[in-house]
């Protein structure tokens, strides 16, 4: 994950630089209705498929392309099918772990303690450790004989701005309570940023 180098593409034909530049592409796509319209926005063919799926689905050729960290690409030799890697920052991908309140009502106190606590308190080392990767894990591509190209601040700008009014149209497909949800993660990375 190195620091902000949390969304990456990896092509099996050709150097992205622009979003235009993977127009048409077979892509792999996350199976999440957000991933799929943001590759449409961008005029690639997307494709839906679970991570065991997708080593095999580059050497086939059922898709020519993907992104991903370069710690997870590594992990699943996705690079035995690519010829390029293009550092594009294009998307920050945060993990939460959702517990129902039916579910969680039924734990016992200590239980919940775990689902809910610091756990080992060893969570911010590890992923300060793991985001320190980055550079190096950029390297051991090269090695491979992948062709990475990393894209200026103003290049990668423009992948940002083709997600423009993505979430808000999100938001409305997806309906029900997301408008408020949006809110309040729009408020709290607000007040994150504000600590800083």
């Amino acid at each position: 994950m190195g620091g902000k180098r949390l969304a990456l593409d990896g092509h099996k034909t050709k150097l992205i630089k622009t979003p235009g530049d993977l127009k048409g592409s077979k892509i792999r796509s996350q199976e999440s209705k957000v991933h799929l319209a943001y590759w449409k926005r961008l005029g690639a063919a997307a494709q839906a498929i679970a991570v065991p799926e997708v080593l095999p689905a580059l050497q086939t050729g059922v898709v020519e392309a993907f992104d991903n960290t370069p710690l997870f690409t590594l992990a699943a030799e996705w690079q035995t099918a690519i010829k390029f890697y293009t550092v594009t920052d294009h998307i920050y991908q945060a993990a939460v772990v959702v517990y129902s309140k039916k579910f969680f009502d039924k734990l016992t106190p200590e239980q919940k303690k775990i689902l809910t606590g610091t756990g080992n308190g060893q969570a911010q080392m590890i992923r300060t450790n793991v985001r320190k990767l980055g550079d190096s894990l950029i390297e051991v591509l090269k090695e491979s004989g992948v062709k990475v190209a990393i894209l200026t601040p103003a290049e990668k700008e423009v992948f940002k701005k083709s997600a423009d009014g993505l979430a808000q149209e999100m938001v409305k497909a997806i309906g029900g309570k997301s408008a408020e949800i949006y809110r309040l993660i729009q408020e709290g990375k607000k007040a994150f940023k504000a600590k800083k």
